[in-house]
Formats: C-alpha cells, sequence, structure tokens
C-alpha cells in the first residue's frame, strides 16, 4: 500500500512540475509580449502625440522595411504613403537599423534644396567613391581643400577636386561648344552605325527570326530592341569621351559596362561584400581597363571630343591621385506607334539632300512632338533619387529631421501625382506635355513636378547632353527605317521596379521587345 502511495506521489509531483514548467513558459511569453505591445504602443501611437514635431514613422508588426525596400522601392514608398492618407507630409522607415526620411511634397523638396548648411550630400558621395574601391586615402584627398604643395593658380578659392570635377563636367556638358563637340561626335558614329548595312549586321539581331523571313529576301532585322540601343549608345559616348584607345585596349568594354550596370546598385546602397560580390567583379574589370587607359601616355589616348576627363585626370593627378583610382572617379561620374508618323514628319526637315543630319537646331528647337515623347517618357520610367544626409537638426515640412540620418527625395512620387498629371498617370501619354495641362486644367509646373534629372546642386550635369543624342538617334531610326513587331503585337515592357537604381528603371527581366527594321525608301 505505501509503494502505491509512494508512485502516486511521485506521479502527482511529476505533473505538478510539468504544469509549473509549462506556466513558467507561458509567463515568459506573456512578459515578452507585454514588453513587446509596450515598445509598440509607445514607439507608434504615443509618440507621435507626445512629440508633433517628430517625423511620422511608417508602423510595422515585425521589422521589414528593409527587406521590402530592396524587393520593391517604389511599392514601399506607395504603401507608406497612402497609410498616411496620400497626405505626402515627411515621413520615416528604419531600414535595416537605420533610420531614413523621406519627402516628395513639392514644397518639402524645393527647401530641401535650398538647405545646402544642414542638408549635404558629401557623406553621400565618399561612400560612393569608396563603394566604387577608390581608397580611403584617395577620397579624403579628392574631399578635402588642397594643400599648400598642391596649389593651383586657377583655383584661387582653394575648391576641394571633388567640386572642380564637377564643375568640369557641367562646364563640357552644358549647352556651350563643348557640348556641340560632344554631339557632333555622337552623331558621326549613329550617322555611320545607323545605316542598314551597319543595322543587319548588328550582334543584337536574331538569327532565327519570328515570322520566319530572311535578311536576304526581305532586307529586314529583327532586333532585341533593349540591348541594341544599350549597346549603340554606350558605344558611341565611349567614343566621343575616349576617343579609340578604349575601344582598342578591350572592345567589349561597353557590354561589361552594361552588366555592372545591372549590378551597380548594390554598392550604391553598400551591400556587404557577400551579397555584392558579383558587382564587385564586375565593378573591378571595368577599373583595370580604366586604369591601363589612365598608364597610357597622353598622345596615345588624345582622340576624345571631350575635354573633361582629361582636365579632371590632371587634376587628380595634381594632388597624388594614383591611377587606379583615378580609373575609379571616372567610372563613377559616367556611370506609342501614333507618334511616328508626327515626329518623322517635324525631323525631316533637319535632315539634307544626302539623308544625313545637318540641321541640330531643328532637330532641337521645333520637334514638340518629339520633345513632348521624350518628357512622358521620362516621366514613366524615371525612378532617380536624390540623397542627402542631415547634419543638424532641421525643419522641413513642419516635421523636425534629426541630425545623423539621411534623406532621400524619390522623385517617382512627384511624377506620378495625380493632382498635377491627371488621374491616368501610368498611361503614355505625351500630350500632357505638348498642351502643358492635364485633365485638371492646371498647368503643369515643370521645375516643381517634373524631375526626372534630379534638381539642385545634384542635378545630373549629363542631361542636355542625353536628350541630344536620344533625339539624334529617334530622328535616324524614323527617317531610315519602318518598324513593326516582330511576330505581331507585343505588350508593352513593363519597368522593373524592384531595384532602387537612382536613375532610368530597367525593363523587367525578359520583358524586351523585339522589333523589325526595314529600310525605308527616301
Amino acid at each position: 500500500m505505501s509503494a502505491e502511495v509512494t508512485l502516486l506521489f511521485n506521479d502527482g509531483f511529476q505533473v505538478l512540475q510539468a504544469w509549473f514548467r509549462e506556466r513558467r513558459l507561458l509567463a515568459g511569453w506573456l512578459a515578452v509580449m507585454a514588453c513587446w505591445a509596450s515598445w509598440w504602443l509607445w514607439r507608434f501611437i504615443l509618440t507621435p502625440r507626445i512629440f508633433p514635431l517628430e517625423v511620422k514613422e511608417y508602423r510595422y508588426w515585425i521589422p521589414r522595411h528593409g527587406i521590402s525596400f530592396m524587393n520593391n522601392s517604389q511599392k514601399l514608398f506607395r504603401e507608406a504613403r497612402e497609410h498616411f492618407h496620400n497626405s505626402n507630409e515627411p515621413l520615416q522607415l528604419i531600414l535595416f537599423g537605420t533610420r531614413v526620411y523621406f519627402i516628395s511634397r513639392v514644397e518639402d523638396v524645393s527647401e530641401a534644396y535650398r538647405n545646402t548648411r544642414t542638408l549635404t550630400v558629401d557623406e553621400f558621395y565618399q561612400r560612393i567613391f569608396l563603394g566604387m574601391g577608390t581608397s580611403k586615402e584617395s577620397v579624403t584627398h579628392i574631399f578635402a581643400p588642397p594643400s599648400a604643395l598642391h596649389k593651383n593658380p586657377e583655383n584661387r578659392l582653394g575648391k576641394p577636386v571633388a567640386q572642380l570635377a564637377r564643375e568640369l563636367q557641367m562646364a563640357q556638358l552644358q549647352p556651350s561648344p563643348g557640348l556641340d563637340a560632344l554631339e557632333r561626335a555622337e552623331l558621326d558614329y549613329l550617322e555611320r552605325h545607323m545605316q542598314p548595312d551597319a543595322v543587319l549586321a548588328s550582334r543584337h539581331r536574331y538569327m532565327d527570326l519570328l515570322g520566319g523571313e530572311t535578311p536576304g529576301r526581305t532586307a529586314s532585322v529583327e532586333l532585341s530592341l533593349w540591348n541594341w540601343c544599350a549597346d549603340l549608345h554606350v558605344r558611341a559616348a565611349q567614343k566621343a569621351f575616349f576617343g579609340d584607345a578604349l575601344d582598342r585596349l578591350d572592345p567589349e568594354l561597353p557590354h561589361k559596362f552594361l552588366e555592372f550596370d545591372d549590378l551597380g546598385w548594390k554598392l550604391l546602397y553598400q551591400f556587404p561584400t557577400f551579397l555584392a560580390r558579383d558587382a564587385m567583379e564586375k565593378r573591378d574589370c571595368i577599373r583595370a581597363i580604366l586604369k591601363a587607359f589612365y598608364d597610357l601616355p597622353r598622345e596615345k589616348r588624345d582622340e576624345a571630343a571631350g575635354w573633361v576627363l582629361s582636365s579632371t585626370e590632371d587634376e587628380l593627378r595634381a594632388i597624388g591621385i594614383p591611377s587606379e583610382d583615378i580609373a575609379s572617379v571616372v567610372l563613377i561620374l559616367y556611370w506609342g506607334p501614333s507618334l511616328i508618323e508626327p515626329i518623322r514628319a517635324e525631323t525631316a526637315a533637319a535632315f539634307g539632300p544626302e539623308g544625313t543630319i545637318t540641321d541640330l537646331k531643328h532637330l532641337h528647337g521645333h520637334c514638340h512632338h518629339l520633345d513632348a515623347a521624350w518628357n512622358e517618357t521620362l516621366r514613366l520610367t524615371s525612378v532617380a533619387a536624390s540623397v542627402r544626409t542631415v547634419t543638424a537638426d532641421t525643419v522641413i515640412g513642419g516635421r523636425m529631421l534629426r541630425a545623423g540620418h539621411r534623406l532621400i527625395i524619390p522623385y517617382r512620387q512627384l511624377h506620378l501625382d495625380t493632382g498635377v498629371f491627371g488621374h491616368d498617370v501610368t498611361a503614355f501619354r505625351p500630350d500632357r506635355f505638348l498642351n502643358n495641362k492635364p485633365k485638371t486644367g492646371k498647368r503643369v509646373r515643370r521645375g516643381e513636378y517634373f524631375r526626372p534629372f534630379g534638381g539642385g546642386s545634384t542635378i545630373c550635369p549629363g542631361r542636355f547632353f542625353t536628350k541630344r543624342v536620344v533625339v539624334i538617334f529617334v530622328a535616324l531610326l524614323l527617317r531610315r527605317f519602318d518598324i513593326s513587331m516582330a511576330g505581331g503585337s507585343q505588350s508593352l515592357p513593363q519597368a522593373d521596379e524592384w531595384r532602387p537604381v537612382l536613375g532610368i528603371a530597367d525593363i523587367k527581366p525578359g520583358d524586351d521587345m523585339r522589333i523589325r527594321l526595314t529600310p525605308r525608301r527616301l
């Protein structure tokens, strides 16, 4: 009997122990949940009410905004704006433990541009230089005022070389004789490589033509539109800025640059090495070629139409920057059917009797349909953003931006403002720029709502050059070829919004268009 009592007592004690263990685990979980709920209540409910000047934070249950930003930054911006009822007030996100402010209201953007005292871009640029492989010592020298040993008589104000390099870019790429020289070099290249024979021999033509027609019978050729345009423009720009020396060093450099361009965003956003190894390999390959270029004697690489690179090189060498770091700096610096007939008609007067462009002024000043198509394309595809570092507590849009954090201005949110561009903001409708008025009847203030190249002190210096080259390309294409879709109709390629690039969005993988070009009989 006593043995049975003992066994029963032991069993009961074990049950009691298990019950207490379960309760302790439950109590532990309850304590964790209470702490988490208190933190969430304080951070997202009480803080905005107690400190109304603080920038509102987009709520989350589990920290995930960093991953969402890398997966689709534009979608995250839209969700955050909708969460705050599209008020367009400044908002903040926590991205991988880092507090980042975002502004998208026109008035706030203009205010941020004017504030160059407490909103600086230097830190962001320095991180880009380091990410591109420039040594810390060289970055320090590039962004510091020149020492007494490296005084340049022409630099009386003692500006850092980083500032001088940007001013040289601006001087070459603003409307001026320097820009005209670059444009003529690009025009010469495109004139030669957009002849029917050159296009028929393109490396980007499809050998297995959709529809079965062969070039020998129809003189038509089917091309990958994206790859053909990208390759042609990179090669034309390389010829204008570097001459023929780079092509002699590595004829495949444009292809390697385009591969790097697909991955370079990982370096811009400072991915850890193990996640950015592919981008770093492409970067190092290009840097090696550029280093070999700058190691050549000047007389062997002096055929370029532009002078900005040689002038930048002189400034860098003057403060002791080695060739490998000069290569990194240069790598950073240069990194609708219904419209066809109107554009073809309005560009016709730019061509001479030989079928070559002879009147560039007409092309740039009297082709309004082409200009509208250019603007609308930029509005829909630009995902440019501007980054600043807050160096002191700053009020923007009635909210306090705290020192030490970053500010990002995502311009795409301005371009998709339905109050300015109408409710069909995702549709390609160039006439909104022809009339300069959207369906709302409000006049489009382009300088405020249309910023495909950024603004303020960080506005893209190559915007004039880029537009001139694209206008020349389109005019030559429509003049010399009839265009059709290979194999019938195709859907319009969709922008690849998931990559947080700082310029024009790529198309989604596999979303390229196959076009058929047939030489026109003029």
